[in-house]
């Protein structure tokens, strides 16, 4: 698990996973929609999107750079989520998810 430092996003450029600079000329910064466009246009159809629930919805736009490079999404199974949350309810009915897990 990688977490970045408050002034930076983790993107992944030539199969390598680094920090870059926050752009400061963007007051909304979305840190999982950043690295998973990153990893879908870097790693293509070997990328593969975890999403667990959460209250928000970084991380939609960047997933569907991730299934249209043609790699896999995990998405956490509904029922096992304590918060059934926008990104959840907003991903299982317009993507082909690859696999439901449990989180435990």
């Amino acid at each position: 698990m990688y977490l970045n430092p408050s002034n930076s996003n983790i993107i992944c450029k030539e199969g390598k996973i680094s920090c870059q600079e926050k752009d400061k000329t963007h007051p909304l910064n979305l840190p999982i929609d950043i690295f998973f466009h990153s990893l879908g246009n870097d790693l293509e159809h070997r990328a593969i999107g975890v999403i667990l629930s959460g209250t928000g919805t970084d991380g939609s736009r960047g997933i569907a750079t991730i299934k249209e490079a043609g790699g896999t999404i995990i998405v956490q199974d509904p029922g096992s989520a304590q918060l059934m949350a926008c990104l959840l309810r907003q991903l299982i009915p317009t993507w082909p998810i690859i696999y439901y897990h449990p989180a435990k």
